[in-house]
């Protein structure tokens, strides 16, 4: 939690554990899908400009043809609003590691690891 927290917020906390990190990880299995293609849109313009820029994308890249579509978004109105007027037909997921990622800086904030841990 401590690395995936600072990876995804920039939480950070005193890491006080004695265990060794697991030695299979969820990315090793066989069946797990290999990721083809990494890619980042941004602007700095209006949200509005940022939703169209998306769907242009995700045309280029045949989502549209996809049977099964997935609209990831932590829980900013804002990502909603978007997925609400340009991909309202998507599966909407919650990405909830955001939402643990909060409640561990909650946990760990004035504390020592062993303790936040706990709680």
């Amino acid at each position: 939690m401590h690395d995936l927290s600072r990876e995804i917020k920039s939480f950070s906390a005193q890491g006080e554990t004695d265990e060794e990190p697991p030695k299979d990880s969820p990315d090793d299995r066989p069946e797990r899908p290999k990721i083809l293609v990494r890619s980042v849109i941004a602007t700095r313009q209006k949200v509005g400009d940022c939703g169209r820029k998306l769907v242009a994308e995700a045309y280029r890249r045949g989502f549209h043809a996809s049977p099964r579509k997935a609209f990831v978004s932590d829980g900013s109105a804002t990502n909603w609003g978007v997925h609400k007027k340009h991909f309202s037909h998507y599966h909407p997921i919650f990405d909830f590691t955001h939402a643990i990622c909060y409640v561990y800086a909650a946990a760990m904030a004035g504390r020592t690891g062993a303790d936040g841990w706990r709680d």
